[in-house]
């Protein structure tokens, strides 16, 4: 390896540590130390984290433009083009942009190839304060925005097909945020350099209908925003004594459009055979991550998104979803209902249920 094969990336985050990105054609190396210089040893192994490429997924040729971003909710987001060969194309190396996020404490979250393109040539990302991310993608067919949700969803509503496609430009080099929140976007025409104006907020995004449901039987509220799962609670593959409460909320899914600002919802299924037949929801990353560590719970996803509350309070317009617990953890019976009317989980009081206060913001509507 030559040190032209080498490249780096750093961020300085607000306690004043530096993370440094070392990306070869063998790994990523994220190393962090604190203001004085001194290794973070709660970071990774002692100060350092080492991703290795799994070559059984991707061959990394050589690593173009890599980024290291810091994120709003903590995490970090280590991006590099990967060229090479994957399952896909054994034969044919399919370029894409590989996507390794981390924990604030060091541990690696996920990695993900994303947006493969035969014409692929370059890339330029920003973070969002909802701690997504925009992508720009250069190809032989032209430069497009992309929008990476926290969950490594792309947002199929941001453009048509989830791809808005940037006119005018050839390539794009630097994307930014002003100090209005709109986009910067800087690039090349035919002609000349060329820097671009964009508001993120411009198209309204309507929530879809997250849909309430209670079994006769097991006496277990339910919920989805899935139109698919609906069909099938409803034709009896989710089994008997499943009906519609007439009630629910409205939430965002990427299919639709997710705002900014957006979070996802984590969504739970109790372990078969060790945990209870109930669903869990949380859009509090601390808690999703704690469930997470708990083998009572299997992750199944991102359920939908919803926005969060500020000082306690959700925005004018977003009504406020509560949460309610039935209090059967010892009878291994667990579950939970979200309402956004309160004295609806009031009622359950009698008979055993808490009320676990404000959780998240429904969509308006």
């Amino acid at each position: 390896m030559t040190n032209s094969a080498i490249q780096a990336d750093l961020v300085v985050l607000g306690d004043g540590s530096v993370v440094f990105a070392v990306f070869s054609p063998q790994d990523i190396r994220l190393y962090k130390v604190d203001a004085s210089g001194a290794p973070v040893q709660a970071f990774g192994a002692g100060g350092l984290l080492v991703y290795p490429y799994p070559v059984e997924q991707i061959s990394i040729n050589y690593p173009i433009g890599p980024r290291l971003l810091a994120l709003a909710d903590g995490t970090l987001l280590a991006a590099t083009s990967a060229t090479g060969t994957s399952p896909a194309s054994p034969t044919e190396p399919q370029p894409s942009l590989l996507a390794l996020r981390v924990s604030a404490s060091g541990a690696v979250m996920s990695a993900s190839n994303l947006l493969p393109d035969p014409g692929f040539q370059t890339w330029a990302l920003a973070a969002l304060p909802d701690s997504s991310v925009l992508i720009a993608r250069n190809s032989s067919a032209g430069a497009t925005l992309h929008r990476l949700l926290p969950d490594n969803q792309f947002d199929a509503a941001f453009g048509p097909g989830g791809a808005c496609a940037l006119l005018g430009f050839r390539s794009v080099t630097a994307l930014g945020l002003d100090m209005n929140g709109d986009l910067l976007v800087a690039g090349v025409d035919p002609a000349s350099a060329l820097v671009a104006r964009y508001r993120l907020d411009a198209a309204a995004v309507t929530g879809v209908a997250v849909v309430e449901y209670f079994n006769v039987d097991l006496r277990h509220y339910f919920i989805t925003a899935s139109p698919a799962e609906m069909a099938s609670i409803e034709s009896g593959g989710a089994g008997p004594g499943w009906q519609r409460t007439g009630y629910g909320f409205q939430a965002y899914v990427p299919e639709a459009g997710v705002p900014v600002g957006a979070r996802p919802v984590c969504r739970f299924y109790g372990t078969p055979g060790s945990g209870p037949n109930s669903h869990f929801y949380t859009a509090d990353a601390d808690e999703c991550a704690a469930v997470k560590r708990d083998r009572g719970w299997l992750y199944e996803g991102t359920a939908f998104y919803v926005t969060l509350p500020n000082a306690g309070q959700c925005a004018s317009g977003a009504p406020p979803v509560f949460r309610a617990y039935n209090n059967r953890y010892a009878q291994n019976d667990s579950n939970h209902r979200y309402a956004t009317d309160y004295a609806q989980l009031q009622a359950l009081q009698p008979q055993g249920w808490s009320i676990e206060g404000l959780v998240f913001c429904a969509a308006p509507g």
